[in-house]
């Protein structure tokens, strides 16, 4: 089975289909309104193009550094990070449901300075 994807730049077509809107999320298109679904496409950094990494990047030393808002929230995420890996959260039974959940976190703050 094969899904056709492409890229929106406006709007979207009247028949149902899967489109990747700005942001690089997964939508589907019914009668020419783009609906949500939830579902984001994430990349490996080394399959990323050069622009990509570029916006990736920027958004982290942006949240680390630069935004007084980002910087709290990141400075935190990190920092559970870290308290949890000292106290073995890498050894137990129900970490990888933590981890995806953590970098669900870790994502969505850096999509606050740029959904790309």
């Amino acid at each position: 089975m094969s899904i056709k994807v492409f890229i929106v730049s406006i709007g979207c077509g009247r028949n149902e289909s899967l489109v990747i809107d700005e942001c690089e999320q997964q939508r589907v298109c019914k009668g020419g309104k783009l609906e949500k679904c939830g579902v984001r496409i994430r990349k490996e950094f080394t399959s990323m193009t050069k622009e990509e990494r570029k916006y990736y990047v920027k958004a982290i030393l942006t949240a680390s550094r630069d935004d007084k808002m980002l910087k709290k929230a990141y400075d935190e995420l990190i920092t559970k990070h870290k308290t949890l890996f000292n106290a073995g959260i890498h050894k137990v039974n129900d970490f990888l449901p933590w981890h995806r959940y953590y970098i669900l976190e870790y994502e969505n703050l850096l999509r606050k300075k740029n959904c790309r």
